[in-house]
């Protein structure tokens, strides 16, 4: 006879323990997760229903980065930050 594991629901507090060490912060409102850079503004926010996809979106928001130069969010190329460096071809 199988064995069931007793799944733990992920609690709000698992979560922003799990994303500080990302840098990033989750909150609550009503049913609502949001989840944003430790210093993003509402144009990086990410709104959810559901805890998991908060957590899973905000370790992928984690692996990106905002660009000094044109605020975009892109992956980390190198030294540079934006993914897209023509939008900066005069500056390169």
């Amino acid at each position: 006879m199988a064995k069931h594991r007793k799944t733990r629901q992920m609690t709000l507090e698992m979560a922003r323990d799990a994303l500080a060490k990302f840098g990033m912060v989750i909150k609550k409102a009503d049913d609502e997760y949001r989840v944003n850079f430790k210093n993003g503004g509402e144009d990086t926010a990410y709104y959810t229903d559901n805890i998991a996809d908060a957590v899973m979106t905000g370790y992928a928001m984690s692996k990106k980065e905002r660009c000094g130069d044109c605020g975009a969010i892109g992956e980390r190329i190198g030294h540079q930050t934006c993914q897209y460096p023509q939008d900066h071809s005069e500056d390169f």
